[in-house]
């Protein structure tokens, strides 16, 4: 009995340290894309031209503006968008 919960014991350890050498790598791969992702989402946010957008909403009233918040309409698209 001693000798086959030992041998479970072990086959379990190094179940677990296969699927952590296994699958390691690849969660550091998607957090370099994650990380580029979100450089290329700000990036695009940041060209965007809301000039309009932001006239439009200097045009609301009190009501309006707090259904919509308060913050830059950019932080809002990046909120969203993440």
């Amino acid at each position: 009995m001693k000798k086959f919960l030992l041998t479970m014991i072990l086959l379990c350890v190094t179940y677990v340290c296969g699927v952590g050498y296994t699958y390691g790598p690849i969660h550091a791969a998607n957090t370099d894309t994650d990380k580029e992702l979100t450089d290329n989402v700000e990036d695009i946010v940041e060209n965007l031209d809301v000039a309009e957008l932001e006239a439009y909403l200097a045009t609301l009233s009190t009501e309006q503006m707090q259904v919509i918040g308060l913050g830059g309409i950019k932080e809002r698209i990046k909120a969203v968008i993440s």
